[in-house]
């Protein structure tokens, strides 16, 4: 029973110590990580436009955009919560 306990405790222990791992380190460079790419993809979306705007719908477009800073502004919201500042 004891020897259960122990164990129970240990892996208890062991989960705390993972979920800090990811919270503290992996969670936020991945976050991270999808902003650059979201940034870069509006960068060029714009690029697109901007070389060919005869072939771009208007309407396709202002939703391609407004769906990328959307996702960056979802980014951005969780990003402030590991902000150190």
């Amino acid at each position: 029973m004891t020897t259960c306990l122990i164990w129970t405790l240990i892996g208890c222990f062991g989960l705390a110590i993972a979920h800090l791992i990811y919270e503290e380190i992996l969670a936020p460079s991945l976050l991270l990580r999808l902003e650059t790419r979201l940034f870069a993809l509006k960068a060029r979306t714009r690029e697109l436009k901007r070389d060919s705007a005869s072939e771009f719908d208007e309407a396709a477009f202002d939703l391609l955009i407004e769906s990328i800073v959307r996702w960056l502004s979802s980014c951005s919201g969780t990003m402030q919560s590991y902000s150190p500042l």
